[in-house]
């Protein structure tokens, strides 16, 4: 498991093809003279700080890839969103769509795929909410799509959410726990 920062891809694009994680992976592997191919098992968007998985070997990575699939990795977030949540805890259970190929913006439509997201206030703030969240599916964007949807957008998310830049000069959302069955061991 690596703890990434933010403002790091997780792994090689045309846009990002060095300073990645895969990179620094990669690059330690090496020196410690291990001969193993690194697969993510998840992913985060580039401005969001956490944990992501990485399995070095086929088997890990189908397994664990297998859990998440199943929702049997346990995925928690900690977030601070724009306004007051009045409601202790809550379930947003709407659909997540791409309405064309090339874009990067997600939305609330019946044609998406499935997408629940539970979120518990952990601290009111003046003008803000903290909370943790988990989720049962993992689509893309989902948080940052779901709570823009409750009128509560992540504080720092330039696409969907509220931008201060003199609070906070990235979206306010870090991936804290992933708890799954470890493929070999087959303990927590």
């Amino acid at each position: 498991m690596v703890n990434k920062p933010p403002f790091m891809v997780v792994h090689p694009t045309k846009s990002h093809y060095d300073k990645t994680i895969a990179n620094g992976i990669s690059y330690y592997i090496d020196n410690q003279k291990e001969n193993v191919k690194i697969r993510f098992v998840n992913r985060l968007d580039m401005n969001t700080s956490g944990l992501v998985i990485v399995a070095k070997n086929a088997y890990a990575h189908h397994t664990l890839s297998t859990a998440m699939s199943e929702n049997k990795v346990e995925k928690k977030y900690i977030t601070v969103v724009d306004g007051i949540i009045k409601e202790n805890e809550g379930t947003i259970d709407e659909p997540i769509y791409r309405p064309t190929e090339d874009s990067i913006k997600r939305i609330i439509d019946e044609r998406g795929q499935s997408s629940v997201t539970h979120y518990k206030v952990i601290e009111r703030l003046e003008n803000a909410t903290v909370l943790e969240v988990s989720l049962e599916t993992g689509r893309t964007h989902q948080i940052r799509v779901h709570m823009a949807h409750i009128g509560h957008g992540i504080i720092g998310d330039e696409l969907y959410g509220y931008v201060d830049e003199e609070l906070i000069n990235r979206q306010a959302l870090h991936a804290y726990k992933l708890e799954f069955e470890q493929p070999r061991t087959k303990k927590n």
